[in-house]
């Protein structure tokens, strides 16, 4: 076998790399896959992309039960990556997809079957889910689909949202706090205040957060950096 075959078989085996990818702007999926030199990581081919958007997540964007975000250039946040078929990295968008994808023993789509059998529910539910990873909250999203599995009363529902998503954003906004980002603070505590249903205690905590903080706060911080 000579050694451009052997090359080529060893580009295509170990210099495969693909990927899933989430756009929180429009909740759409997508798959990528390209070819690379080993070991240098020199891309040789052009980067190919599918639509991988499950029945859930196209539903929701029909349903408008996610809006898309206006935006130009929609914001894509890793799944995974793969190189020869191993996953090297993940992202916190795996998350929520792990969540999207999940199948139970009576639907091989556990969500999107809930969804349409508890509209009340759905519609409070995929806005807050929506919101978090256009804010790049991944991490608080396994605690509301948790609440959300339980529940069948959509105003009880509705008060059990607010309180842990106010209790949720205030914790995460007194980390910032301390780490002397306001902006952070300020971007977490102005949505948190709108769980208006939420315990008064933490409401009025949270609005003495934000006097703390500066209107004229820069805006260039990231709250889901923490370090």
């Amino acid at each position: 076998m000579g050694v451009g075959v052997v090359g080529s078989l060893a580009t295509l085996i170990f210099g495969n790399v693909s990927g899933e990818e989430f756009s929180p702007d429009t909740f759409a999926r997508r798959h990528y896959s390209y070819l690379e030199l080993p070991l240098v990581h020199i891309q040789i081919t052009p980067i190919h992309r599918v639509d991988k958007s499950n029945q859930l997540e196209i539903y929701l964007r029909q349903q408008k039960l996610v809006n898309k975000k206006p935006a130009d250039t929609p914001r894509w946040d890793m799944v995974y990556h793969k190189v020869a078929e191993v996953v090297t990295e993940t992202g916190d968008a795996q998350m929520l997809c792990n969540y999207l994808d999940v199948s139970g023993s009576r639907s091989p789509h556990f969500w999107l079957t809930w969804t349409k059998t508890h509209p009340l529910l759905a519609a409070e539910f995929w806005p807050v889910v929506a919101e978090l990873a256009r804010r790049e909250l991944y991490l608080f999203t396994p605690d509301l689909f948790q609440l959300a599995s339980s529940a069948d009363d959509s105003g009880v529902f509705r008060q059990q949202t607010h309180d842990l998503m106010a209790e949720k954003l205030l914790h995460f906004a007194s980390v910032q706090e301390r780490l002397n980002r306001p902006a952070a603070v300020r971007h977490l505590a102005e949505w948190a205040v709108q769980f208006d249903q939420a315990d008064p205690e933490t409401l009025k905590q949270l609005q003495e957060m934000l006097a703390r903080v500066p209107e004229t706060a820069s805006q260039t911080e990231t709250p889901s950096q923490v370090e």
